[in-house]
C-alpha cells in the first residue's frame, strides 16, 4: 500500500462525491467509500493522461 498526499481542497471533493454515492443505497447497492472512489478516479485519470 501507498500513501498519497493530496490538499484539504481535495480530500474535501472526494468526500462530497462519496456522500454523493448514497444514491446506490437507494438502489439497494453499497456506497463507495472515499477509498474506493480514489481508485475508480485516479484509475479513470491515468487513462485519460496523455504525456
Amino acid at each position: 500500500m501507498k500513501n498519497l498526499r493530496i490538499k484539504e481542497s481535495q480530500d474535501e471533493k472526494i468526500r462530497q462525491l462519496a456522500i454523493g454515492t448514497i444514491k446506490l443505497v437507494q438502489l439497494g447497492r453499497q456506497p463507495l467509500r472515499d477509498s474506493e472512489l480514489v481508485h475508480i478516479l485516479l484509475n479513470e485519470a491515468l487513462d485519460r493522461a496523455i504525456v
